[in-house]
């Protein structure tokens, strides 16, 4: 594997996984949104461009105008010429019944260019291998639940997957969701029944199931991976290990129900090796179930957490409620994908929190 594309590339998973693909000299293109405040978040590599879409443009991107950022001298993103085709190799397309481009003929006017996507891209520009899918709209609990605005995220998703195909990609690898699963107690495996309760889970899965159908129409091949509980760098302040870190480093007392929840977390960076072998070694049509492989009770992760920032307050264990039909036991079976690409984390709960805290303290 040698070029990648990452979506929602300053995501938590999403730098992860441009971190892991730089070690490994591996080439990224990193799709944020427009004029993101968190670009910086990447890793400064020459190994980076950058493209900068919003998703709800990914259906009207044409390659053959594309305006990638690379790093200059003193390390700022910088945009570089349009990424034009030479002008014997301008090509007029149409789209056949399955929505598929089709090569008609070379046209060799550049002025009368017909201003669609071109299937097979120049090999020099555009020879991406795997495409991996992270961006998502309206993650937060206000909208989690809300079918108008999850819906649209299924329709991007399939965006996505024809970017992929103009991008010259063979592999499409897709970020569902625990929430996929509904209220599960035990342990998730791919063949876990699905009965999702909640709009975000219900557009994760059905996202899943389309672009597996679309990706087949395109002859691209199609991973989907079923993420339980992510902690460390980038991570979204409303989580409970973010939430915990926060509040303590704030002096303040956070508030917990009784934490009798035995819960499955796993390291950011851990993550994004995982999806790194996913696009590596990951078998087409698969799904996969994306954790550490281990469960706790939250009250041992609230102590550890307590303990690392050495703090004497009360930690507010049982100050709240329980939700209704709260889920006690969530774990992940890693089986299947630690046999078809090797993954086994490389950091326990404490030595990940130990570098998240670092993180979190001047962040």
């Amino acid at each position: 594997m040698n070029k990648i594309v990452v979506t929602g590339a300053t995501s938590m998973i999403g730098v992860a996984t441009i971190n892991e693909a730089i070690k490994k000299n591996v080439e990224v293109l990193a799709i944020v949104r427009t004029g993101s405040k968190k670009i910086n978040r990447l890793p400064k590599s020459k190994l980076i461009k950058v493209l900068e879409c919003d998703i709800d443009q990914f259906d009207s991107i044409d390659i053959s105008q594309l305006s990638i950022k690379h790093l200059d001298e003193k390390n700022n993103w910088i945009a570089t010429a349009s990424t034009k085709p030479r002008n014997d190799e301008y090509t007029s397309n149409k789209v056949d019944d399955n929505q598929t481009y089709k090569t008609n003929h070379t046209n060799h006017n550049p002025n009368n260019l017909i201003a669609t996507p071109l299937t097979e891209p120049r090999k020099d520009d555009f020879d991406y291998e795997v495409f991996y899918h992270f961006a998502w709209e309206n993650i937060d609990k206000s909208t989690r639940n809300n079918p108008v605005l999850q819906e649209k995220n299924i329709k991007y998703a399939l965006d996505a997957v024809n970017l992929a195909k103009k991008l010259g990609c063979k592999k499409f690898v897709g970020a569902g969701s625990q929430a996929e699963y509904g209220r599960v107690e035990g342990k998730l495996t791919p063949l876990t029944p699905i009965n999702p309760d909640i709009a975000y889970g219900m557009a994760k899965y059905a996202a899943g199931r389309l672009t597996n159908l679309r990706c087949k129409e395109l002859g691209i091949e199609h991973i989907w991976t079923r993420i339980l509980s992510v902690y460390g760098i980038y991570d979204n302040p409303s989580t409970m290990i973010s939430y915990a870190i926060n509040e303590l480093l704030a002096g303040r007392e956070p508030e917990f129900t009784k934490c009798e929840q035995k819960w499955d977390y796993l390291f950011s960076e851990d993550a994004g090796k995982a999806f790194f072998l996913i696009g590596e070694e990951g078998k087409a049509n698969k799904t996969y179930c994306l954790g550490s492989g281990i469960a706790r009770p939250l009250a041992d992760y609230v102590k550890t957490i307590n303990k690392l920032l050495d703090k004497s307050e009360n930690m507010g264990i049982g100050k709240k409620d329980y939700a209704p039909n709260q889920v006690m036991h969530l774990e992940a079976d890693i089986t299947e994908l630690t046999n078809d690409t090797g993954f086994k984390p490389s950091y326990s709960f404490e030595e990940g929190l130990r570098k998240t805290i670092a993180w979190a303290k001047n962040n």
